[in-house]
């Protein structure tokens, strides 16, 4: 996994537009090397669903742990609104 190298703005996405949130996480994706096919095979699921996820189309709470870490960031950076009971990694 390669370093990412953007940064997220201070407060992490919270600041961001939601509308815009979901190009943000693409962009962060992107950057750190990985695409929907990497994440999806780590999370054992279609690259579809990690698409959905990342596109606020579904929740996903089981698998935003996986993703931000592959990321390299934290579930609150990427998805703000996430309950704290489904913030800790997987």
């Amino acid at each position: 996994m390669k370093k990412n190298i953007l940064e997220l703005p201070p407060g992490g996405l919270a600041s961001v537009p939601k509308p815009d949130r979901p190009r943000a996480r693409e962009g962060l994706m992107t950057s750190a090397g990985m695409d929907y096919t990497h994440i999806a095979a780590a999370c054992k699921k279609s690259p579809q669903y990690i698409r959905y996820i990342i596109n606020d189309e579904r929740t996903g709470y089981k698998y935003r742990p996986v993703i931000a870490r592959l990321i390299g960031f934290t579930v609150s950076d990427l998805w703000p609104d996430t309950p704290i009971q489904y913030r800790e990694a997987a």
